[in-house]
């Protein structure tokens, strides 16, 4: 079966901006002022070289605001030595991803921030990562979400750099390497998403389209408002994947996909493709319990997770995840529960 993928995103005013003009930084003498936000959850060494990196940004103002979200091995006060110019915020609850994020953009849109950046605490930028996307946000009148292209801090490859929308599953299909790589010769790609470890968002589109949700969400709503997405090539990200998750295969990430998959597809898929998709995704939960009776892994922590994703998704259990997942990625993980370092 060929798979039929196209983009949905709004129309890019400015798209076709030529490389001439991607690399002027800004002849403005007003400074903008740009609050990153860093959440953090037991990996306050990598949050610190997360906001050291942020020091080189020429021509741009920068807030760094850190979400410390319930940390329980205390990060907050290493964050609070190493950190003294930084805002640092501690939530009382680990109120997930989203949640915790929400804490920091409502703080940089009280600070008066013209732009939210928001950055995953175990990646690394550029000199030039925020103000190319300043630059890039201005030439299209602040009316585009965008994103850094996100590359591996360990092997230099690249993990995101756009996505397009699939008809078949309803969800965006990343771009690849090598069929996609001359995307990465333009100035911009349009893209179905940004990705959340590197998203930037002028004040303005925050207060029209809403708060944090997740990365895909926040792009299709804003979709709805005309405002379209696309990834700033010339902005670099370098990105510790998954130091608090896990690789893919892990209990936190399974539990997160699988939930956070079916929220997606209630809120932004409708009629009769949604039955359709429901059904597939039965489907492919009887199967997978029927494979996991037949080879005796039904105790898998991944598998359970899956469960409890199925089940939270049902009981409409949202934001932080049940204390047994991250205890079975601490596991999965060989680390003691309560870490990330």
């Amino acid at each position: 079966m060929v798979t039929t993928v196209k983009l949905r995103a709004a129309p890019v005013v400015g798209l076709q901006t030529d490389h001439s003009s991607a690399h002027k930084m800004s002849g403005n003498a007003i400074v903008v002022k740009v609050g990153v936000v860093l959440l953090n959850w037991n990996g306050w060494r990598y949050t610190v070289a997360a906001a050291g990196s942020l020091q080189s940004s020429p021509g741009v103002s920068i807030t760094t605001i850190v979400v410390d979200n319930a940390s329980t091995d205390g990060s907050l006060e290493q964050l609070r030595d190493a950190l003294p110019e930084a805002e640092i915020i501690a939530n009382p609850l680990n109120s997930g991803f989203a949640g915790g994020c929400n804490v920091g953009i409502r703080r940089a849109l009280e600070l008066g921030c013209d732009y939210v950046f928001l950055l995953n605490n175990d990646a690394l930028v550029c000199p030039t990562t925020i103000p190319e996307l300043v630059a890039a946000s201005q030439r299209l009148h602040d009316r585009t979400i965008l994103g850094s292209v996100v590359r591996f801090a360990d092997s230099d490859e690249y993990q995101y750099f756009g996505s397009r929308y699939c008809n078949q599953s309803a969800h965006p299909v990343w771009f690849k390497e090598p069929e996609d790589s001359h995307l990465l010769m333009q100035p911009l790609i349009e893209t179905d998403f940004a990705l959340g470890a590197a998203l930037f968002v002028h004040s303005d589109v925050i207060r029209q389209v809403g708060m944090f949700d997740e990365n895909v969400d926040l792009c299709y709503r804003a979709r709805k408002c005309g405002i379209g997405c696309a990834m700033v090539t010339n902005s670099v990200v370098y990105h510790h994947a998954s130091v608090s998750m896990g690789p893919e295969s892990a209990p936190l990430q399974t539990y997160f996909l699988t939930r956070n998959e079916l929220l997606f597809s209630e809120k932004n898929v409708g009629g009769i493709q949604l039955v359709r998709l429901y059904c597939f995704r039965l489907g492919r939960l009887f199967l997978r319990v029927l494979r996991s009776t037949i080879s005796g892994t039904l105790s898998n922590p991944s598998f359970r997770a899956m469960l409890l994703g199925y089940r939270d998704y049902l009981f409409r259990r949202f934001g932080e995840c049940p204390p047994v997942i991250r205890r079975s990625t601490a596991a999965f993980l060989g680390a003691p529960y309560g870490s990330a370092d």
